[in-house]
């Protein structure tokens, strides 16, 4: 369109496009099993998976797969028996606690309000909330070096470099391209 009437060196284009938008599906929570509470009674759980399964009559058939339902049904019952399953969001940063998650809601609180003691309080609970987590996060991190420090002293290279690339792996998102009608 060379002819349109506009101040304008560039020629106009008219396009027509056509969008199909990608259906989201609402995605379910897992439930996931309580890591801290199986650290505390992995004893218990243990020894209770061993009497379940020395209680439980032997199966007439030999097949892998009878034993290995037993096995399951075993797990999974004293799982949610004694571990249970977490509530809650996962934290994905591993170094935040319980006590960093108060100190936020009580600044949420605060966060909003007006007043000149909301202000100060905000500030105070924001500046508190800063060096607590710097220092949980130092704290982390120099654990996880001690850890991997053992590993290669021990000679376990191979768990000490898993280690390393787990702390390492970031999620990638993968991208669609838009393609044209001939796919390119």
């Amino acid at each position: 369109m060379p002819g349109t009437d506009a101040d304008t060196d560039h020629n106009l284009l008219v396009v027509k496009i056509r969008i199909a938008l990608k259906k989201l599906r609402k995605s379910t929570l897992r439930k996931r099993w309580d890591k801290e509470n199986l650290k505390n009674k992995i004893v218990e759980f243990a020894n209770n998976v061993d009497s379940k399964l020395a209680q439980v009559s032997p199966i007439l058939t030999n097949e892998p797969d009878d034993y290995w339902q037993r096995f399951k049904n075993v797990m999974k019952q004293e799982a949610e028996e004694i571990i249970g399953h977490s509530i809650g969001p996962v934290i994905k940063k591993p170094w935040i606690t319980a006590s960093m998650l108060e100190i936020m809601d009580q600044r949420r609180q605060w966060k909003h309000q007006t007043t000149e003691e909301a202000r100060h309080r905000y500030r105070k609970l924001n500046n508190k909330l800063r060096k607590v987590t710097q220092r949980a996060k130092e704290e982390w991190w120099a654990h996880r070096c001690e850890e991997m420090e053992e590993l290669d002293k021990q000679g376990k290279q191979d768990q000490m470099y898993k280690a390393i690339n787990d702390l390492n792996r970031k999620n990638s998102r993968s991208s669609i391209s838009v393609k044209d009608e001939n796919g390119y």
